[in-house]
């Protein structure tokens, strides 16, 4: 099994004296593709926030095995990279597919519907049927298929 490319460990965040999250772990390899899915309040943004090194949070986070936390706790590039790059290697390891609101009142729309529609605005050229195969690849074929 390859090193783990972006890797959290032991993060904490907490909100208003909230405790959000509780010592998570979490670790992407080369050519992985992690997905958070959970109801509304779980602390899915909270940590797509900290593997963006965006404080609050506690813990360490690694790419390709440098500490990217900077002294501020803002993730920061690490020495062998430069900022336009660490720029891109950011948007392209952390993507966020948000809920459309109205979609959470309709009780037809999939997971699957939200993803394609994300993929259409970013320019993806792919219909929903190439989506699911995706998934299915993934062994995510049921989430595609599950209502928001």
């Amino acid at each position: 099994m390859s090193e783990a490319r972006l890797e959290l460990r032991g993060i904490v965040a907490s909100a208003g004296g909230v405790r959000l999250l509780h010592d998570v772990d979490v670790a992407v390899r080369t050519g992985e593709i992690t997905v958070v899915v959970g109801p509304s309040g779980a602390g899915k943004s909270t940590l797509l926030r900290a593997m963006l090194g965006m404080p609050p949070a506690g813990g360490t986070l690694t790419y390709a095995g440098a500490s990217v936390r900077g002294p501020d706790g803002y993730a920061s590039a690490p020495a062998d990279v430069d900022a336009s790059e660490w720029t891109t290697v950011r948007r392209r390891l952390v993507g966020i597919v948000p809920q459309a609101a109205a979609a959470s009142l309709d009780p037809l729309t999939t997971i699957g519907d939200e993803f394609h529609a994300a993929a259409r605005r970013r320019g993806v050229p792919c219909g929903p049927n190439d989506l699911l195969a995706a998934l299915s690849l993934a062994g995510l074929k049921e989430i595609g298929r599950a209502h928001v």
